[in-house]
């Protein structure tokens, strides 16, 4: 399996992150099946590593426990909370890697109406994911070729360039 494409991730998610814009004091996580954090809206907050590692423990013990006693996960959602505040995880999939997609929220008025337009967040960016990436390869590519192109130009070729 390929690694998730950090540039193209970035970029799609702070596109559409606007969709979370009416709730305020949201964290919203993605995080690795090891705790990483691969995007957050907060990065400059220390606790997101705390966070990622909590989030993935909680999600892997949920998955383990689902799969223990032989319930059909159906769902596939992790939610704790009360009527305004709590963390709801959704699993992900970008680049064939199933990863933890959270926010937490503090203070929302409707949490069912956050948990909706969280849902249609991560299908839009499973969706467009693999054609960013794709894309975005190609133009990496691109750029390594052009650059080996020009790699081993000595300076006497150059000079022959525009001799007349």
């Amino acid at each position: 399996m390929k690694e998730v494409n950090q540039k193209a991730l970035d970029k799609l998610i702070t596109k559409n992150i606007t969709i979370l814009s009416e709730f305020n004091d949201l964290s919203v996580l993605l995080t690795r099946n090891d705790g990483v954090i691969l995007w957050a809206n907060k990065s400059g907050e220390r606790k997101n590593h705390t966070l990622g590692a909590l989030i993935t423990g909680a999600w892997t013990a949920t998955r383990a426990l689902t799969e223990e006693i032989g319930v059909e996960n159906i769902n596939s959602t992790l939610t704790f909370g009360g009527s305004s505040d709590g963390i709801h995880v959704l699993p992900i999939t970008l680049s064939g890697k199933r990863l933890a997609f959270s926010v937490l929220y503090k203070k929302v008025n409707n949490p069912a109406k956050l948990k909706l337009k969280f849902r249609l967040l991560k299908k839009i960016i499973e969706d467009e994911y693999d054609e960013k990436s794709k894309l975005s390869e190609l133009v990496d590519d691109g750029k390594e070729k052009t650059k080996a192109l020009f790699n081993n130009i000595t300076d006497e070729e150059i000079d022959n360039l525009f001799a007349l």
